[in-house]
């Protein structure tokens, strides 16, 4: 409940979500099924959620663009996800009479397939809505906006309805807005923007559940993923998923390489399963990437995936295959969970077999960390680690970095078990 009043929980095959708008404050309730959970965890630690738990029933106080994970006994087999939405009323009415916006009103699921956006149309779902569908926009001038705060699943259960494919998929589209919505999404990228200079996401939410029909080796379904495109704001999200959460790119096979730069990622959340990175700058950077600032972020979990030649961390750059990453600032960083890596900071050959033949080491220059939070010490420890003495990681500061609460001052103090061809590494 919020404030008293009911709120449906929405069931996928792993975490649950709650998800209602508000003004201001309220108090939100959960009630567990018995047994009552011995202990519960609501994730980020670093925002300090002040709440407390009587018999079977947790009350905590949260407010509009609050995004939290409940995990009862600490447990990631079955957490809740509440996410706070500003009060839409405005919103909704003036999409309702908007000829240019296509919208899908609560109370219903919408079977739809393609949404119709074409060259023109804009796309509102509100909240109490699910539209079964996906959105694919591509080659189109004049701006898009995809807003509201209800459901876009993206999960085919048969596909009839529709093939599976990328839930968001956006490509030579300048100036798009991306606002408040929810993904769920099993297979492939989930949000995936491509050239598209001058977009602004906010608040969205991405619940990518695991299904792996996509790939034989991981899941391939990415929360985010901003590929050669320029001036990018992500701000205030939320991506659960069971590969990289957010991830820039440069370059693939499916489209032509292009810088990659002055790109934001403010006050967002990540938890890769298994897979992935929870901030991840790679793989496919054959344009390269230049000025990508990162600032209060908060990696609640960061996956393991066993003995392979990828590499899962926290904060992570793989420039493989890449020219070049440089000019990359971290600025408050909590890292609650690493499972392989916090901090992976490396040049390597491709891991992918039909890039290996296009393969050339890069180098990693100019990366500032500044107050940087490990919860805990990763199985795997820290890299930062170039692939020869042309192809280096190198003048990279360490500002306030503290792991398990006492302050880094060494690469060894830091845990870093591989630091070969790495140059003018500082902490301060």
């Amino acid at each position: 409940t919020a404030d008293g009043k009911k709120v449906t929980v929405v069931q996928t095959a792993e975490p649950d979500i709650a998800v209602f708008g508000a003004d201001g404050e309220v108090t939100v309730k959960v009630t567990f099924t018995k047994p009552a959970p011995d202990s519960v965890a609501v994730r980020p630690f670093a925002k300090e959620y002040k709440y407390t738990i009587k018999k079977n029933t947790l009350t905590l106080k949260l407010k509009p663009g609050d995004r939290v994970s409940v995990e009862p006994n600490y447990s990631w087999q079955k957490p809740l996800f509440i996410f706070v939405n500003p009060l839409e009323a405005a919103a909704v009415e003036a999409a309702k009479n908007d000829p240019a916006t296509v919208f899908y009103e609560a109370g219903k699921v919408h079977h739809i397939g393609q949404l119709p956006l074409g060259k023109t149309k804009n796309l509102y779902i509100q909240g109490g809505a699910v539209v079964e569908g996906f959105v694919d926009v591509r080659n189109r001038e004049g701006g898009l906006t995809m807003a509201g705060c209800g459901i876009l699943d993206g999960r085919p259960a048969d596909g009839v309805t529709f093939k599976k494919t990328n839930p968001v998929r956006i490509q030579n589209c300048p100036d798009v807005r991306m606002n408040d919505l929810i993904v769920l999404n099993e297979d492939y990228w989930t949000t995936y923007f491509i050239n598209c200079d001058h977009t602004r996401i906010e608040n969205l939410h991405v619940v990518a559940t695991f299904s792996n029909l996509a790939n034989g080796f991981g899941c391939e379904n990415d929360g985010l993923d901003i590929c050669a495109s320029q001036d990018v704001v992500v701000k205030g999200c939320f991506i659960y998923c069971h590969d990289d959460a957010y991830c820039v790119k440069s370059s693939s096979k499916w489209w032509p390489s292009r810088l990659a730069k002055d790109i934001t990622f403010e006050d967002c959340i990540a938890w890769n399963v298994d897979s992935g990175n929870s901030f991840e700058i790679g793989h496919m950077l054959g344009g390269g990437v230049e000025n990508v600032k990162y600032k209060d972020i908060y990696a609640i979990h960061s996956g393991r995936r066993g003995k392979t030649t990828f590499h899962r961390a926290g904060i992570s750059i793989h420039p493989s295959p890449g020219p070049f990453v440089k000019n990359i600032s971290y600025e408050n960083v909590w890292i609650e969970d690493p499972l392989e890596h916090a901090v992976c900071f490396e040049v390597f050959t491709s891991p992918y077999k039909n890039l290996q033949a296009d393969w050339y080491a890069g180098y990693i220059e100019n990366v500032t960390v500044k107050n940087l939070h490990v919860y805990k010490k990763s199985p795997l420890g820290n890299v930062v680690q170039g692939y020869d003495a042309d192809s280096k990681v190198q003048n990279v500061r360490f500002i306030d970095f503290y792991l398990e609460g006492k302050k880094v001052n060494s690469l060894s103090d830091g845990d870093f078990r591989k630091a070969e061809f790495s140059e003018n590494i500082k902490f301060e």
